[in-house]
């Protein structure tokens, strides 16, 4: 790797190069907030890295009955999930229109590989792709050709240690690892089991969310009509006690009355309680900047109020088929926020709030280092 990594350099070096980016956007049947604006921060960081052209690939294999439900919900103009995905489409398109990326959504490898044969470097990341229940090797960048280079960025596998279940998939990943000229992983609890698998230093980096800012996200976002004061209520997954108390607690110490709650995959509902499960990522970007307190069980959620500077508590939830998770850990140690990570509405305290400034100082460090890993590993 050469040590001038300036701007000017890496644009000189990469002016005759093809990138492709394989991720997952917008690939869930319901909008995934996160997994959008992870994809979408990848491209914009990717872009400016004066390469001759660059590729987002959004994959996650599909057979045809689940290649059904993704364009059921997705397309049919008579679902109230239509209009969110008309939204998130449109701000993924003016992304990719302002960064001049090229975005494809694909299902099947063969459609994924005939791509990657174009590029001169692959680059996976981030988000949770390398979750032993999503194995897959596309994700692992095994396709291309054989001189392409290979880069990880914030590659998330947040369990934390290999059960015993999952050996068989660690043995095919440590494979792909060793093929790799330069991996960064979004946990950094997880560095020694990567570094023993690929033989590699591996970097710990920030979620590519982080390397921009409040005000450079707030040109995506899109207006939606809410009460003048409300808390945030954000849960990407099922609903637990711990949810309902959390929130309950927070209303009751900071007199709000008014809960704006999104939580599309919830099939219970707390009872006066606004839902608003039918909105695009636009609007998600305006809720959360908006909101008066968040209460959230989500990685991003906490991402995005850090982004915000917003005051938020985040309670755990536990997917038991997934195992444990440091995500949430994680996120609130590098940035001086453990005690928002609670596990009973006794620890809320609104007296005291979260200083920005030293948030800001313990993350711009990391940041920083996240930039320079981009920067080094994508020039000559």
């Amino acid at each position: 790797m050469k040590k001038d990594i300036s701007e000017k350099s890496v644009v000189t070096n990469n002016r005759n190069k093809i990138a492709m980016i394989v991720t997952w956007c917008d690939a869930d049947v319901v909008v995934n907030y996160g997994q959008v604006l992870q994809s979408c921060a990848m491209a914009m960081a990717v872009s400016k890295l004066g390469y001759k052209r660059v590729m987002l690939v959004s994959y996650r294999e599909r057979n045809i009955r689940l290649l059904w439900d993704y364009y059921y919900h997705h397309f049919n103009p008579f679902l109230n999930s239509f209009k969110a995905s008309c939204l998130t489409r449109e701000m993924i398109k003016r992304i990719m229109s302002e960064t001049k990326v090229e975005f494809y959504q694909l299902f099947r490898k063969e459609q994924v590989e005939k791509l990657a044969m174009q590029a001169d470097v692959l680059i996976c990341g981030s988000d949770q792709i390398w979750h032993p229940c999503e194995y897959n090797r596309v994700l692992f960048l095994d396709m291309g050709r054989p001189d392409a280079e290979r880069i990880a960025y914030a590659a998330s596998q947040p369990m934390g240690r290999i059960y015993p279940e999952y050996r068989q998939v660690f043995r095919k990943m440590e494979k792909h690892l060793k093929e790799f000229n330069a991996i960064s992983i979004r946990e950094k609890g997880n560095i020694p089991m990567f570094e023993q698998m690929s033989g590699k230093r591996v970097e710990n980096v920030v979620d590519p969310t982080l390397l921009f800012t409040k005000n450079e996200w707030r040109k995506y976002e899109k207006r939606i009509d809410i009460p003048e004061k409300y808390i945030l209520l954000y849960i990407p997954a099922q609903l637990n006690r711990l949810a309902e108390a959390v929130l309950r607690e927070l209303q009751k110490k900071t007199g709000i009355k008014q809960v704006v709650c999104l939580a599309p995959r919830c099939n219970t509902k707390i009872p006066n309680v606004t839902y608003y499960n039918s909105i695009g990522t636009p609007q998600f970007l305006f809720l959360v900047r908006n909101a008066a307190y968040v209460c959230t069980s989500s990685f991003h959620g906490v991402i995005f109020s850090i982004i915000m500077e917003k005051e938020f508590w985040c309670y755990k939830w536990r997917f038991v088929d997934r195992r444990s998770d440091l995500r949430l850990d994680q996120i609130t140690e590098i940035s001086g926020l453990e005690e928002r990570l609670i596990d009973t509405p006794k620890k809320i305290n609104i007296n005291k709030k979260i200083d920005y400034t030293e948030v800001k100082n313990k993350l711009q460090p990391m940041i920083n280092r996240s930039y320079e890993f981009l920067k080094k590993n994508y020039c000559d």
